[in-house]
């Protein structure tokens, strides 16, 4: 190679010479040359000599090696073709890496996945007609730049490429190459390449006559079976293997057919088949969906043979729309239900706190605020009176002191209540503590005992019949004179039975009720017994002691949850 200062350059296997004229200089690895064995050498637009050796590429600028860190991106390759061009791209033919495209640090590498006739190339020639020319074991093929390029920027996945062989008139399509030049371009822009048997002669600007023949679909199997063809293959449920054959006729030249395809609602656009004649997928989802596939002839570009089909993949059950509808409307009615639960729940918690509230206020109303002021007006009654009327004083100061302890008697109940009812202990371990406690207090033994699974009974149940039982024993206590109290639990499937009796000396049931002042308590054990649908029943007659009888219903092992919050 004479470059443009005149000095001869010349590659050899065994390093590289340089000619000026005067003196020959030799090139080894140890002055830089990446391989012994140099294939080729191209001088680029600024005057630098690139060489391509059977290890990498070189650069060599006024005589000495440069470092390039684009032309390292190489690496080992066997570099046997070169073509600089004035846009500053370098394209580089290796034997057995495809062609190599280098631009602004980058290196692209195409290869015959993307359409390329061989990945072998021995010659790179620019043609007249903006088509890069390529020579190699399968003969001599043509690409556009333009196409080329768009495989380079990511915006194509192939290239159509123009193969010219036997079928063209060529006496053989294997090319000669190693050697360079394996390929000249003529002053004229006639293409001349080597091959085994003679030189072959290529006028870029006369296209071949170039006929595409028709693709077409042969057979589609789903899962190792073949489905018949139709306009519309509808496919069952389930997913599977798909494949789809095709195949076109070219009786001149079949190994130049080459085809991409594309499954419309499922790829995003076309997919380079080269050679290949079948599609596979796997696992589609269920959809309509349309199979193209064109043949590419590169020698006619804008007359491609296409065939396409319809296929229905159609879903299970579960994977239709009306499916997804009603699962969504299931599930928006479940939030739904749920919400409405919640929002319910909160509610009767919230009206069982308010109802406490109430409770807890009209208790303190009727007990210790109503002690407090019999206590105040006792103490002005007696202030009042004169210093000689001192039997007055005594009796309403006995009458106050009674009335303090009786007002402290009922605060301390509604305390314990507080602390016992309110802390998730057993109705029958609550009642044996309060019982233990009146004992101890009067001195008279007081009986409890459990039959039965009383299971839970819920807050409201459980503080009713925990309070009329409180409120029988201490009428027993306090009225009856016992010498013996006892309270019964019985929890039977439909029912909870409480029973507190005495053997004290009973008294007129009718005469108290018309009396009610109080004291008793008998109407307001009656209402807290109704709260839970329930009875309330006394047996007793003077002189025969005293049985109170409460009844509550229970459903599914539960007091009626109706029944509580029917009253709440």
């Amino acid at each position: 190679l004479e470059d443009r200062q005149g000095h001869i350059w010349i590659a050899t296997g065994s390093g590289l010479s340089r000619w000026d004229g005067r003196e020959l200089v030799t090139y080894y690895l140890h002055d830089g040359l990446a391989y012994g064995s140099v294939r080729v050498l191209a001088e680029d637009p600024h005057g630098d000599l690139i060489v391509g050796t059977d290890g990498g590429v070189n650069r060599v600028r006024n005589g000495k090696f440069v470092k390039d860190p684009a032309l390292d991106l190489v690496g080992s390759e066997r570099v046997w073709a070169i073509l600089p061009r004035q846009d500053g791209s370098l394209w580089l033919g290796t034997r057995g890496g495809g062609l190599l495209h280098i631009k602004d640090g980058k290196l692209t590498r195409i290869t015959s996945r993307h359409g390329l006739l061989s990945d072998h190339i021995y010659q790179l020639l620019e043609g007249p007609d903006g088509r890069l020319w390529m020579s190699g074991p399968a003969g001599v093929s043509a690409a556009a730049f333009a196409d080329l390029e768009a495989v380079v920027a990511g915006r194509s996945p192939s290239v159509p490429v123009a193969p010219f062989g036997v079928a063209e008139g060529m006496g053989s399509s294997q090319m000669n190459g190693g050697i360079q030049p394996a390929g000249w371009r003529m002053s004229n822009g006639e293409l001349w390449f080597p091959s085994v048997k003679g030189l072959v002669q290529i006028d870029p600007r006369r296209s071949p006559s170039s006929v595409p023949s028709t693709v077409f679909i042969e057979s589609i199997l789903v899962n190792d079976r073949e489905m018949p063809l139709a306009d519309e293959i509808r496919i069952p449920p389930g997913r599977g293997r798909l494949e789809i054959h095709y195949t076109a006729c070219d009786l001149l030249a079949p190994e130049r057919v080459t085809f991409r395809f594309m499954l419309e609602g499922f790829d995003n656009g076309w997919l380079p088949a080269s050679f290949r004649r079948t599609a596979y997928y796997t696992n589609l989802p269920p959809g309509t969906y349309r199979f193209r596939v064109a043949r590419l002839d590169a020698a006619a570009p804008h007359s491609v043979s296409e065939a396409s089909l319809a296929l229905v993949w159609e879903p299970r059950f579960y994977e239709t729309k009306w499916f997804y509808a009603a699962f969504g409307l299931l599930l928006a009615a479940l939030a739904w239900g749920g919400f409405r639960l919640y929002a319910r729940q909160t509610r009767q918690r919230y009206q069982a706190l308010l109802d406490e509230r109430v409770r807890l206020a009209r208790e303190m109303h009727d007990t210790v605020i109503q002690g407090c002021v019999g206590i105040s007006t006792l103490l002005e009654a007696a202030s009042g009176l004169p210093p000689a009327e001192n039997g007055g004083k005594e009796a309403l100061l006995e009458r106050a002191r009674l009335q303090a302890r009786v007002t402290l008697e009922e605060a301390r109940q509604a305390v314990w209540d507080l602390r016992h009812v309110s802390h998730g202990q057993s109705l029958d371990a609550t009642l044996r503590d309060y019982a233990a406690r009146l004992s101890a207090e009067r001195g008279v033994p007081v009986d409890v005992s459990a039959e039965g699974d009383l299971g839970p009974l819920g807050a409201r149940a459980e503080r009713n019949l925990l309070l009329v039982a409180r409120e029988a024993m201490r009428n027993a206590l306090t009225h009856a004179d016992p010498s013996r109290v006892w309270v019964r639990l019985s929890a039977a499937k439909d029912t909870i039975r409480l029973e507190v009796g005495d053997d004290g000396k009973g008294f007129d049931l009718a005469h108290s009720e018309a009396a009610e002042n109080g004291h008793y308590g008998i109407a307001g054990m009656r209402e807290r017994m109704e709260q839970l649908g329930g009875s309330l029943e006394i047996l007793t007659a003077p002189g025969s002691g005293t049985r109170v009888v409460a009844c509550a219903p229970r459903q599914n092992g539960f007091l009626d949850p109706i029944s509580e919050a029917s009253h709440e």
